[in-house]
């Protein structure tokens, strides 16, 4: 297998759609960006969504797998929305505790209030956490349900509903 980076299924939406987006399925492709550490590292530099997260340098295989697993618990939470299992909202509590307690208040540079989440963690841990976050908040604030999968047959790409007439 090649170590040259695929083309990324990047569509410019909110972290929570983008990390499900990581694995991609149509009917005649199957891409796992989270596969390899050197596509992880290709992503989190090319999502503008992850561009405020602080990851390692070097990824490990390890790391691919934590991700991995967050990744397939936010789509199984993103599919199911009802009677969701267990197992993934335990991997989404697991993957938030290191930032859980690391909601400060800020002024934004407008002079604004704002809640910035500092993860105390670095690397893989505060990455896990800042998306594990993302979906608490997302479910809290009702956003959660504006997530939608790609109309278009044999896509299965996640994104946000912003507008009554967007289908994919």
């Amino acid at each position: 297998m090649s170590n040259r980076v695929p083309d990324l299924p990047i569509l410019g939406e909110p972290l929570i759609a983008e990390f499900a987006n990581t694995l991609y399925v149509d009917e005649a492709t199957r891409l796992d960006v989270l596969d390899r550490p050197s596509w992880i590292a290709a992503w989190l530099r090319q999502a503008p969504c992850a561009a405020d997260l602080a990851y390692p340098e070097r990824l490990r295989s390890q790391d691919a797998t934590r991700l991995k697993v967050l990744r397939d618990a936010v789509r199984g939470l993103l599919e199911c929305r009802r009677d969701c299992r267990a197992a993934d909202i335990d991997a989404i509590n697991t993957a938030a505790r290191p930032g859980m307690s690391q909601h400060r208040l800020a002024s934004s540079a407008a002079g604004e209030l704002e809640v910035v989440t500092g993860i105390g963690s670095r690397g893989v841990d505060g990455v896990l956490a800042v998306i594990a976050l993302r979906v608490i908040d997302a479910v809290e604030n009702g956003t959660f349900d504006l997530n939608q999968v790609c109309d278009r047959p044999g896509c299965n790409l996640d994104y946000f509903r912003d507008h009554h007439r967007r289908r994919y």
